[in-house]
């Protein structure tokens, strides 16, 4: 028999694959393990935990079953009690002392109005006479369970023949009473009822058992209970399933059954109390330790992951380079001896020549290492050009020292720029220069560099403050007398104690230069401060802009985008965020012509275009007004010049896509969307446009198209309902009713007897 045979894998890569899924493995078997083992303790837990609380509910239930038991014997033996029944016996209803009734009545009251016996009333019902007192007064027995305490089960007729039950002591089933006619449902009341042998009167506590339920199982309240006597007589019973109860076995004390699990517990006085929960709430401390267990998974496979990520890495890459670097002179090398990975057998095998270059090539670095860990960054910058010869000098002397750096940003305003006829990269170039000039004059040695047309970096080293102020004083002043032509942003760095840290220097004063603020004066930027929220447009604005536009209205859209601006202008917004939102503007104008399609004229695109590329050069807020104003007029007029026989774009849109798409499910929403405005605004425009809403115009067609459909075919009204848009034909029923005054099928009878009408 031919054996397979896997052989290990000879490859730094295969043999990382093997170890992370050898790693995954593990983690996997031992994340199964502990779900298993914590499952079965968890099923246990919420049976056990699910049983106590049933027994704690049914020993508070017994000892105050007990306390009243206690109360109504008290009661059933008051000589006042037993003196007013002995009245009635001797003398009769009509000679009775009713003064004792009064006195009857004023103890139950105490009793009645406990809070802690949950009672809605205590009753002491006399047969002879047929006569009752409660807490609150006396009737007859008629008139109290016929009005204060009426029952569909426990009628007049029901107490009167309890009265010759030989009982002593019962618990009836809980039903609702009803304290008065005009209430139509009433609280759970169980009834008790003491009676001795041979006596004519018995003493009822009506204990309101939801209230004495909320109070015994606390949290437990909302789980479904029952309570049932030693026969089986169900007494009281709340949320439990449809059904009876099933059949405990064997003295078990739980079982499952039908998707619920059933508790039960029997106390000292016979009473059986039953409860349930539904299995999807037992087992949901299972599914959350599943979900937590495959989170543990998710989490080992990641962390498996990116240590397998990072050692691959540390370990291949510096044998990649090696390798690479060896590559071109490998034939002249013995081989090496095998270290059971090729990757590192090559590496061994060209260990040589890489220790014959070693002291030339340590030599080399240590020489330019300096140059190459302090400049590495501004081996990157764009454009340093002319300035090739400054910039090597630079980059050879001692980079020992401090550094400030300062970062000249021109922006050169096109319209005067062309009065002189200037080109803005020579202008800068002068600039330059006159920068040069003063840089040299106050601080001797250092470098000013042209990045860009628009960017002048200047390097200070071992610079003063002194110095630095009166030249940058200096500058400012020159500067500002072409701020007509130029408006410059100058930003200054921190103190760098090491060349090292060049990189971020150029980063921080870059940074700083965006915080400008919009004015024509040369500004000057030596730290950084918190910029405000860009702000938007709301939704509210942005429907009066649109609707502006759509109606020519130039004004009302330049005020809508210089409430705007003014807000940014309060806020200290900078220049770059005044780009920002000059650019989201003009995306929103130029975007509204959309509705004009092929009918745009040629000259309305060159315009936009030449006002977007004058935008680019804007620098104050008045400068980003009157381009945006300009392009918001252009718009309007665009819009207002519209010539389709009087027709509305919009409306004709929209009702181009009732017309194709009624019979699906199309929606004001959806509409919307497609012409980019909000539905409000939408229902709105449509109403002012046409007299109609949106949603009449959809029914409409849908009708019409119905009407067609009955009168021409013979297809079924359910299909024709579907067709026109409406997936439930007792909708499209109901509303072709109340459009035609008629239904669908005698609309149908009506058409085919018009129909043979006009053929006879």
């Amino acid at each position: 028999m031919m054996k397979i045979r896997f052989s290990k894998p000879r490859t730094l890569y295969g043999q990382l694959l093997v170890s992370f899924i050898c790693i995954i493995i593990l983690f996997s078997l031992f994340n199964g393990l502990l779900f298993s083992f914590f499952q079965s303790r968890l099923q246990k837990d919420v049976v056990a935990n699910n049983h106590r609380a049933l027994i704690d509910v049914a020993e508070r239930y017994e000892t105050h079953i007990a306390q009243l038991k206690a109360l109504l014997n008290t009661i059933y033996n008051d000589a006042t009690v037993r003196e007013f029944n002995r009245q009635l016996r001797s003398y009769g209803a009509d000679e009775a002392n009713y003064l004792s009734a009064y006195r009857i009545s004023n103890m139950l009251r105490a009793d009645a109005y406990n809070p802690l016996f949950y009672l809605e009333g205590i009753i002491v019902h006399y047969g002879i006479g047929d006569f009752a007192v409660d807490q609150d007064g006396s009737s007859s027995a008629s008139d109290m369970f016929g009005r204060a305490y009426a029952s569909p089960a426990y009628s007049h007729s029901f107490w009167r023949d309890q009265l010759s039950s030989p009982s002593f002591l019962t618990l009836f089933s809980a039903r609702r009473f009803l304290p008065s006619s005009d209430v139509a449902d009433g609280p759970a009341i169980l009834p008790i009822s003491l009676k001795l042998p041979g006596e004519e009167f018995q003493v009822i506590a009506l204990l309101n058992v939801d209230k004495a339920m909320s109070a015994f199982a606390g949290r437990a309240a909302d789980r479904s209970i029952a309570i049932a006597d030693n026969d089986g007589r169900m007494l009281y019973q709340n949320g439990l399933p449809e059904g009876d109860i099933p059949v405990f076995k064997n003295g078990s004390d739980h079982l499952l059954h039908d998707q619920f699990y059933w508790f039960r517990t029997t106390t000292a006085d016979g009473l059986s109390y039953y409860s349930t929960i539904p299995y999807a709430t037992a087992s949901a401390e299972l599914r959350q330790w599943f979900w937590w267990s495959a989170a543990v998974f998710v989490c080992t496979l990641l962390l498996a992951t990116a240590v397998s990520h990072y050692f691959s890495r540390r370990i291949k890459k510096p044998v990649d380079r090696l390798l690479a670097a060896a590559a071109g002179q490998s034939s002249r090398l013995q081989p090496a001896a095998g270290s059971g990975i090729r990757e590192y057998e090559a590496i061994e095998s060209r260990i040589l020549h890489l220790m014959e270059e070693r002291e030339e090539v340590q030599g080399r670095m240590t020489r330019h290492r300096s140059i190459l860990t302090s400049y590495g960054y501004m081996s990157r910058i764009k454009n340093i050009n002319e300035d090739l010869g400054e910039w090597k000098e630079f980059m050879t002397t001692e980079t020992d020292g401090s550094y400030d750096l300062i970062l000249y940003e021109l922006k050169f305003r096109g319209d005067a720029m062309a009065r002189l006829n200037i080109r803005p990269e020579h202008a800068s170039l002068a600039v330059r220069e006159h920068i040069r000039a003063a840089v040299e004059r106050y601080c001797p040695g250092s470098h000013t560099f042209q990045l860009e047309h628009h960017q002048i970096l200047t390097v200070v080293r071992d610079g003063r403050s002194e110095p630095i102020s009166a030249m940058l004083g200096e500058i400012k002043e020159l500067l500002d007398q072409s701020s007509a032509y130029c408006a410059v942003t100058i930003a200054v760095s921190s103190r760098f104690e090491h060349a090292s840290q060049f990189g971020h220097a150029y980063e921080q004063v870059r940074s700083w230069a965006g915080q400008a603020l919009p004015k024509e004066e040369t500004q000057l930027i030596t730290a950084p401060r918190e910029l405000p929220e860009t702000p938007r447009l709301s939704e509210k604005e942005a429907d009066k802009l649109a609707s502006s536009l759509q109606a020519g209205q130039a004004e009302a859209a330049v005020g809508v985008i210089d409430e705007l601006l003014e807000r940014m202008r309060q806020s200290g917004a900078a220049v770059r965020q005044y780009h920002e939102v000059a650019e989201g503007l003009a995306a929103i104008l130029t975007g509204e012509l959309r509705h004009l399609g092929d009918e745009a004229e040629p000259q309305v695109g060159w315009t936009i275009r030449s006002i977007r590329r004058e935008m680019v050069a804007c620098h104050t807020v008045e400068e980003y007004r009157s381009q945006l104003a300009r392009l918001a007029e252009t718009v309007a007029v665009a819009l207002a010049m519209r010539t389709v026989s009087g027709e509305d774009p919009v409306v004709s849109r929209v009702m181009h896509s009732l017309e194709t798409g009624f019979g699906a499910d199309i929606s004001l929403e959806q509409v919307a969307n497609d012409l980019n405005m909000s539905a409000a605004y939408l229902s709105t425009y449509i109403k002012e446009k046409t007299g109609t809403n949106f949603i009449d115009h959809l029914n409409g067609l849908r009708m019409a198209k119905a009407k067609e459909l009955l009168s021409e075919t013979a297809r079924q009204v359910s299909d024709i309902a579907r067709e026109v848009g409406y997936l439930n034909v007792t909708s499209f029923n109901r509303l072709f009713k109340k459009t035609t005054g008629i239904s669908p099928t005698e609309y149908r009878r009506l058409r085919q007897v018009d129909a043979e009408g006009k053929t006879g």
